[in-house]
């Protein structure tokens, strides 16, 4: 098991503030986009990270999950889509035993990076009113 303590002291220090998961998840304030979640796993080896982008209609759902297919912008992260709250999380799970406290530092700076180039979906237009000669034909 990782000594929690000392993988969360260079983000606590980084971030300003004390990092205690002994109790549950926590919430951080960080960037411009709102708050970031942390997590453990019962074993507390595993670190889970996310982040609400951005509340969907299914329309734009697809856009959120294509982009999972674009390694070059997630890297090790995912999009999924809450359906609850038909909201877009942000997510990462890191095994403790393979970073070190300034390897956190580093992935939450590259997250807080990563949300801020997420392609947005383009915005619903409305199709043009049929006129004319257009009203008789039906578009396959």
């Amino acid at each position: 098991m990782v000594d929690l303590q000392q993988r969360f002291k260079a983000l606590s220090e980084w971030i300003g503030s004390p990092i205690d998961l002994s109790k549950g998840a926590i919430r951080l304030q960080l960037g411009e986009f709102g708050p970031w979640w942390l997590e453990l796993d019962p074993g507390a080896s595993m670190l889970t990270i996310h982040h609400t982008v951005a509340r969907f209609s299914e329309a734009d759902a697809k856009h959120w999950l294509a982009l999972n297919t674009d390694l070059r912008l997630l890297g090790g992260a995912w999009l999924g889509l809450h359906l609850p709250s038909s909201t877009v999380r942000l997510m990462l799970h890191l095994d403790l035993d393979r970073f070190d406290a300034t390897d956190l530092v580093n992935v939450m700076g590259n997250l807080l990076e990563l949300r801020a180039d997420l392609p947005m979906p383009l915005p619903e237009t409305e199709a043009p009113a049929a006129t004319g000669a257009q009203q008789n034909f039906m578009s396959v």
